[in-house]
């Protein structure tokens, strides 16, 4: 019994899903490697093993008269064999197909081909995409056979054509198209309606050839043409020979041989050589002295290191610092600011409240000598330090300060006359100033027998607080601009 197609009732349906058995036709046909299949999601169920429903088919509609009196053969799938010869009427190419409402469209769904106008002959109900470039026969897109040389109606005519018998065997040339298939009939097939032939292939021997003969002949012909057309000096046949008209004859030789004078055997005394003696410097005595010991100069002494304290290197001009002085129940301020430097003085501008009145004083920063490294124990820490002097004298008064990068320059030791100080206890301490927060190195000891506290700060007015007997200093103010300063306190 006939089939229609479950997606399009009047169209003949060509084969049968091999997923959920559906009757599908030549639209609806997706061709893979595994079978027919109505879509492509059943063939995806069916290369991973799952289980498709099986479509279930309404009941067929009565065939026509005209159909069923015919007495011509359907095929039920692509893949089954089609009726032979024997049993197809013999009026089958005359057989008219009952007109569909909706026309056959001109490429075929799922496929890259085009009707040709015409009947596939193994289906006589489908139209024919391709003619056989072997036989010329008309097929369809489930019949069509391609490969690189072409379309074909079937394997043996594909296999005819790729793989020829030896010329031995008596291998016949291929057949040539028919005349129907015009140039029309091979667009609609999307085949080359011209056939462009490949560009004869050049000779590499005979490039390699002539390029070796240009090699050789380029250099010999123009060794040849510059030996033609360059200068060349000629030589004169007939040179000018030089006439002397009165030559000098050779001197004749003295045939009678030079007689020789006697030698004298007594030998000649050289005369006498008189040398003057060189004058004897005597170096007079050394005065004794009134002690009777000899004087010897002194010794040149040695290059002595020497650093310079600028201790306003770094600072900004116009900033400033604040201090205030308490003694004997009276509080005075002052101001100490930057207001100039180089690179070997320094400029400070001083504004005190009991004078009123700033007053400006040029520093030439101190250059001291480095007379060795001491270390300087204090409540049993030990601490290395530096010793420096003003002058190169021996009995210069010496100052020990500390190497430490933090605390560089903390006086620990002092032996001048007017100023000596010797430690007692050394720690650190954080002071706050106007919010900000400054590490202090604190040095007790004593100073000319007073007890003296002197906290310092890497600042360039060294210590931010000291505190003697009865009088205290303490910074209270800084800032980096000297015109804005505050007024002093009332």
């Amino acid at each position: 019994m006939d089939k229609s197609c479950a997606n399009h009732p009047e169209s003949m349906a060509l084969a049968t899903c091999k997923a959920c058995d559906k009757s599908i036709c030549l639209m609806c046909v997706v061709d893979e490697k595994e079978g027919t299949f109505c879509s492509t999601e059943c063939h995806g169920a069916f290369v991973e093993g799952r289980e498709v429903p099986k479509y279930v088919e309404s009941a067929p509609a009565e065939e026509p008269a005209s159909v069923a009196s015919s007495g011509s053969q359907k095929i039920e799938s692509i893949f089954d064999d089609g009726p032979s010869a024997s049993q197809a009427p013999a009026s089958s190419e005359g057989m008219s197909l009952p007109p569909s409402e909706d026309p056959m469209p001109i490429v075929a769904e799922g496929t890259k081909w085009r009707s040709i106008g015409a009947q596939c002959q193994n289906h006589s109900d489908t139209p024919a995409v391709a003619n056989c470039d072997r036989c010329g026969k008309a097929v369809c897109a489930l019949c069509l056979h391609e490969a690189s040389q072409g379309t074909f109606c079937s394997s043996e005519c594909m296999n005819a054509v790729i793989q020829p018998s030896a010329a031995s065997t008596g291998r016949s040339p291929r057949a040539s198209k028919p005349t129907g298939a015009t140039a029309e009939q091979a667009a609609l097939q999307g085949k080359p309606v011209f056939k462009f032939k490949e560009p004869p292939r050049t000779s590499k021997a005979g490039l390699i050839a002539v390029v070796a003969v240009f090699a050789v002949v380029l250099p010999v012909g123009g060794y040849y043409g510059w030996k033609v057309f360059s200068p060349e000096t000629s030589l004169n046949p007939n040179p000018k020979i030089a006439n002397h008209p009165n030559p000098e004859l050779p001197q004749p030789v003295d045939p009678k041989p030079v007689t020789l004078k006697p030698v004298d055997p007594k030998p000649v005394d050289p005369p006498p050589v008189i040398r003057t003696p060189d004058p004897v410097v005597i170096a007079p005595d050394p005065e004794p002295s009134r002690s009777g010991v000899t004087l010897r100069p002194r010794p040149i002494p040695k290059a002595v290191p020497t650093r310079t304290l600028h201790p306003w290197s770094d600072e900004k001009p116009g900033s400033w610092y604040r201090l205030k002085t308490s003694s004997g129940g009276r509080t005075t301020y002052t101001d100490i600011g930057l207001k100039e430097k180089t690179a070997s003085s320094y400029v400070l501008a001083i504004h005190s409240s009991a004078e009123g009145q700033a007053s400006e004083k040029k520093v030439e920063a101190p250059v001291v000598y480095l007379r060795g490294e001491q270390t300087v124990t204090v409540d049993g820490q030990s601490y290395l330090c530096e010793a420096q002097s003003a002058t190169l004298e021996p009995t210069a008064p010496k100052t020990i300060v500390l190497i430490s990068a933090k605390y560089m320059g903390v006086v620990l030791k002092s032996d001048a006359a007017e100023a000596s100080f010797s430690p007692t206890k050394v720690w650190e301490y954080s002071m706050h100033v106007k919010g900000r927060s400054f590490d202090c190195l604190v040095v007790e000891g004593m100073a000319d027998k007073k007890s003296v506290k002197t906290y310092y700060a890497p600042l360039p007015i060294g210590m931010i607080r000291q505190e003697k007997p009865g009088e205290s200093t303490v910074l209270i103010d800084f800032g980096e601009d000297w015109a804005k300063r505050p007024p002093f306190p009332n």
